[in-house]
């Protein structure tokens, strides 16, 4: 299979203040399943809604095998073979039509009399999309309206219509934040089948740095705007690795560790105070300045899991800590209900690290 290549030379936007993207040079080729990683803010999203036509306000240019191509729009997009799927999935869907009727919705023609649809080709198709995915009909049935499905299911759909056109560049933007275990180990192995059996690009997206590590090829990092580093994944490639290049530091220099017995209660507690006020302003600095609006949608619930999870978890705490608060902060405090609030606060205060620190639960970062 012919390769294509989609690059950006000198990409930059910039909004009040902030300079979202600065010089961004990219590339990406078909037949690679990349991620693109990076901290609230690093402009990781900004990019991709710049291939995918959302960003029209970015100077410098976009090519298509080495061809300057306009992507000012979606439809722009959609005609030079590139496709996104967000992290709402719902925005995307109608749900009161069938799901073939959500695949094949651009095939439906204009004719004198109205719009002319062959039904019983539009859900022959809707399969067919379905079938290229390895998708069956007890998991997903094309005559089943959108509005009775999972998000999962949902998720499923928008790839299935995504790969029905001509798609060579899928862009999948968070895709595993509202799955479960098994719907991402499902999504992941209709990743993998389309890596081996279409010529696609697919760029991941996505905070869970072990998930990059079992479903990527290569990785891209991007901090503060820029682009940092294009690195494989490999055998010898951890998070710990990856999470440094994101930060730009040694964990060791933020991190200090400190000796404890490890146990329910003491998740946290070898990371320090000093370290804890670095993180919340770290987050708090970044949330300030990403206008890449974090997902507003981000189920509480699942935080509230991932929280009692991590508590009683061995592993790289301090990688687990990080990510646990940038979701925290990604979520907004003010958006969960009392009941969540309440929880959260009662799960937090449970570790050794909010007591040695003294901080007022109070004040920052809960108001």
């Amino acid at each position: 299979m012919d390769r294509i290549k989609l690059e950006t030379k000198h990409v930059s936007i910039e909004f009040p203040g902030v300079k979202a993207l600065d010089d961004i040079n990219f590339e990406v080729t078909t037949g690679e399943i990349r991620a693109v990683v990076g901290a609230n803010g690093a402009g990781k999203s900004t990019l991709m809604k710049v291939l995918a036509g959302a960003n029209s306000t970015y100077t410098g240019d976009v090519l298509l095998n080495g061809k300057k191509v306009e992507v000012r729009t979606p439809v722009d997009a959609k005609k030079l073979g590139i496709q996104i799927v967000y992290q709402e999935v719902d925005m995307a869907l109608y749900p009161t039509l069938s799901v073939a009727e959500n695949i094949v919705q651009n095939d439906m023609v204009m004719g004198k009399s109205g719009y002319i649809v062959n039904w019983k080709k539009a859900y022959k198709q809707g399969r067919e999309a379905l079938d290229r995915l390895h998708i069956g009909r007890d998991q997903v049935d094309e005559h089943e309206l959108v509005q009775n499905l999972s998000l999962a299911q949902k998720q499923m759909v928008l790839i299935a219509k995504a790969i029905r056109s001509e798609c060579n560049f899928l862009i999948l933007d968070e895709p595993t934040a509202p799955l479960s275990n098994t719907e991402t180990e499902e999504l992941f192995r209709i990743v993998k089948h389309l890596h081996e059996t279409e010529n696609i690009a697919i760029l991941f997206i996505s905070h869970r740095l072990n998930e990059i590590l079992e479903v990527c090829e290569n990785y891209t990092v991007m901090r503060n705007g820029k682009m940092i580093d294009t690195t494989p994944v490999t055998g010898e490639t951890t998070t710990k690795e990856i999470v440094e290049k994101m930060l730009g530091r040694k964990f060791e220099e933020n991190f200090p560790k400190e000796a404890c017995q490890i146990g329910e209660e003491d998740f946290f507690c070898h990371v320090t105070h000093k370290t804890w006020d670095a993180i919340l302003h770290d987050i708090r600095k970044a949330h300030e300045n990403d206008m890449e609006s974090a997902p507003a949608i981000t189920p509480a619930d699942e935080l509230i899991r991932e929280v009692q999870k991590a508590m009683q978890s061995p592993g790289d705490r301090v990688q687990q800590f990080t990510e646990i608060f940038c979701k925290a902060f990604q979520l907004k405090y003010k958006r969960l209900s009392q009941e969540e609030r309440s929880l959260l606060k009662k799960l937090f205060k449970k570790s050794p690290l909010i007591k040695q620190s003294g901080m007022n639960f109070r004040r920052r970062p809960w108001k």
